[in-house]
Order: structure tokens, then C-alpha cells, then sequence
């Protein structure tokens, strides 16, 4: 099997999921604020957790897509994640996404982690293109993403969330140079 891709940028780390990092994880994803806007339900118990992790943890065994863990350097304590998975059988297309703790916002972190995980997908995959999608209301998010060079397509569209809640979604899209 091949060695999980531990990537690196001037501030971060950004390593394989492990079953050590459920805790992390339920703080992460049980955090009103990160799940706000979030497609997924809140984590519950550390039951989940652990199930979580393992779910993340399976995407590059089973090709179907990369989960990272993002530590500060020289922390080692996982503040959020970023991955993508691949939208079509012959790995052309993927959607990214990521989740970053609060009292890491504003610093231009998630930036960072975007630009190594594009990095690495142009030097290291067959991608042709990323998706990724956010809330309107999310304007830090569509900042990371146009920073990037992700563009907008299309009218934003409704999309409801566990608990009951509709959101207007705006998705946007790269096309990946490969080097």
C-alpha cells in the first residue's frame, strides 16, 4: 500500500487521519460554529467520533479521495481537516472541502492548507478539476477559495442542512493545471 502524503507549508502540517484523533475530531465537529453551515450532522458521542476518524481515514486506501489533519507546527494537536473526494469513477473530478477550529480563523491558515493540497494535486494526481461549495453566508470560506482560483458557476442554489435549515450555496470550480 502506498504512504499516506504528509504535505507541509511555511506554518502547518497536514498528515493522515488516525484513530488517536477522534477526540480532536468531536471537538472540531461539535463546535456550533464550525457545523454551522456544515452538510453533515453533529458529531455525538465519541462513538461517532471514532467512526468518523475511521471513515477519513479509508478514503485513500479505497481511492476515493484524501482526508488530511491539520496541525500547527510543532503543536501536534489537530486544529481541522481538508481532503477532497472524487466525484466521477475515473478520479477526473473531486470536491474539496475543510473544516478549521475558530480560534485558528483569520490567520490565513486554511489558505495555506488549500494551496499545499492544490499543489499536491496538480504535481501528484490525475484531477482535472476541484468543486467546492459554500454557504453564502460563509464569506470567509468564498474568500479561501477565490484566493485560490476557484471561480463561481452558476446562480447559488438552496441546499438544506441537518436540523431543518435551508442555505443558499454558491458552488465553485478549478480547473487544475497539471505541472
Amino acid at each position: 500500500m502506498e504512504v499516506f502524503p504528509r504535505l507541509e507549508s511555511p506554518r502547518l502540517f497536514l498528515r493522515e487521519i488516525r484513530e488517536e484523533d477522534a477526540w480532536a475530531l468531536y471537538r472540531i465537529y461539535t463546535d456550533p460554529q464550525v457545523v454551522r453551515y456544515h452538510n453533515l450532522e453533529r458529531l455525538v458521542g465519541f462513538e461517532a467520533a471514532l467512526s468518523f476518524a475511521a471513515w477519513m481515514h479509508s478514503l485513500y486506501p479505497e481511492r476515493l479521495g484524501l482526508r488530511w489533519g491539520i496541525e500547527v507546527r510543532g503543536s501536534h494537536d489537530l486544529i481541522g481537516t481538508i481532503g477532497y473526494e472524487y466525484l466521477d469513477a475515473r478520479q477526473h473530478g473531486a470536491e474539496l472541502s475543510y473544516d478549521l477550529l475558530p480560534a485558528h480563523w483569520g490567520q490565513g491558515l486554511m489558505q495555506e492548507a488549500v494551496k499545499a493540497v492544490l499543489e499536491y494535486v496538480r504535481e501528484r494526481t490525475s484531477l482535472l478539476y476541484l468543486e467546492a461549495n459554500t454557504v453564502l453566508e460563509n464569506q470567509a470560506s468564498a474568500r479561501v477559495l477565490e484566493k485560490a482560483g476557484f471561480v463561481p458557476q452558476g446562480e447559488p442554489y438552496a441546499r438544506g442542512l441537518p436540523g431543518g435549515a435551508t442555505y443558499r450555496v454558491q458552488r465553485y470550480r478549478l480547473e487544475v493545471d497539471v505541472r
